[in-house]
């Protein structure tokens, strides 16, 4: 990673770290995806697995920035079953907006639909 960047990008911690970040999916998008697709490994015990699926989600909530309180995860979960569904195109819209308000969500694809 540190090779492929430009050499004023290499020298830059936090620019170098995002790279590394994103290249090994150590981000909210990463972290969904290990949240929702991980399987139990070989000779992993339940407590494991429930521990290790647990500290998945922990790390996607907080790096989506949201209210870590009950109704801060219900709009992340609300947010991400509406991006499921919608369209593609509209999904890459919003998902550029970086919104966690789902009234603001809501306003954002109406607007995008007309």
């Amino acid at each position: 990673m540190y090779a492929r960047l430009p050499v004023d990008q290499a020298q830059d911690y936090e620019k170098l770290k995002d790279a590394l970040l994103k290249r090994y999916m150590m981000t909210e998008e990463g972290y969904k995806q290990r949240f929702y697709g991980s399987k139990p490994e070989v000779g992993e015990a339940p407590m494991q697995f429930i521990n290790r699926i647990g500290s998945y989600l922990v790390r996607w909530i907080e790096l989506a920035n949201i209210e870590k309180t009950f109704d801060g995860i219900l709009a992340l979960i609300v947010r991400e079953q509406y991006l499921a569904t919608c369209s593609k195109p509209l999904e890459l819209f919003l998902r550029e907006r970086a919104i966690t308000n789902l009234d603001e969500l809501s306003k954002l694809a109406e607007l995008y639909r007309s």
